[in-house]
């Protein structure tokens, strides 16, 4: 990093995430080496989540408009999606799962909006189950609203949506 900032080079960053969730913990990821370049003054070029680039390359790419977008940060996938108008679903066990593993839902999730003054996401599931290449998914999501905090599941609703890897 030093020789990229005595040369004045800019850094491209993919993922502002400054952490990512692994089996045995957070690890630092690629946003958080941006971040200490960027207050060094670096240039720092974003060009993936939550820019509005990537969301376009991927409508382009699929020719598709509408995207449900799936994240566990607040800060990059859910406000990337809200950004361009699309759903998006939290996953609970990712960057936020020691929030989340031992406290109410509603309370966590409403904790962690203002933290970050952000807006809730569409829909919060606990995790994200791989599944194999292409199938079709059922899962049972919970809609965070403030309505939610107070009137409980009648916002509980089931969606069936397909899945797949593309290689």
């Amino acid at each position: 990093m030093d020789q990229a900032f005595a040369a004045d080079l800019p850094i491209y960053c993919s993922n502002p995430d400054q952490h990512s969730p692994r089996a045995d913990g957070l690890v630092i990821s690629a946003g958080a080496l941006a971040r200490a370049y960027s207050q060094r003054s670096g240039r720092v070029i974003y060009y993936g989540k939550p820019h509005r680039p990537v969301f376009q390359a991927l409508s382009a790419s699929l020719k598709a408009q509408r995207f449900l977008i799936v994240g566990d940060s607040l800060d990059h996938d859910i406000a990337g999606a809200q950004a361009v108008g699309c759903d998006s679903v939290l996953i609970q066990k990712g960057l936020y799962a020691s929030a989340f593993s031992n406290a109410d839902h509603d309370i966590v999730l409403e904790t962690l909006l203002k933290d970050r003054a952000c807006q809730p996401p569409n829909y919060s599931i606990e995790q994200l189950q791989q599944p194999a290449l292409a199938i079709d998914c059922s899962f049972i999501f919970k809609r965070p609203s403030i309505s939610y905090l107070r009137s409980g599941p009648k916002n509980i609703l089931k969606w069936n949506f397909s899945i797949g890897w593309y290689f």
